[in-house]
């Protein structure tokens, strides 16, 4: 899980918000309509603690999508 976060730039709570940033699922999904997407890397990310996420690899972001996914099936991301 460590080495996801790193590569994700996915610090164990947000800066912005304070929040917690757990990461222990991923899932699949359908759009259910056109949506807007962007390619790119991540971007580095400072937690709440200070401390520093690189980040680096790919990732595929789309505004507002979660709202408006058909959720497929989830799985467990750690034992």
């Amino acid at each position: 899980m460590s080495q996801v976060r790193g590569d994700k730039a996915l610090p164990y709570r947000w800066a912005s918000s304070g929040q917690d940033s757990i990461q222990n699922a991923g899932f699949a999904a359908e759009l259910m309509q056109k949506m807007p997407a962007f390619k790119d890397l991540t971007a580095p990310q400072t937690g709440a603690d200070g401390d520093y996420w690189r980040g680096g690899t790919n990732q595929t972001y789309v505004p507002g999508g979660y709202a408006a996914t058909d959720v497929k099936g989830y799985w467990s991301l750690v034992p």
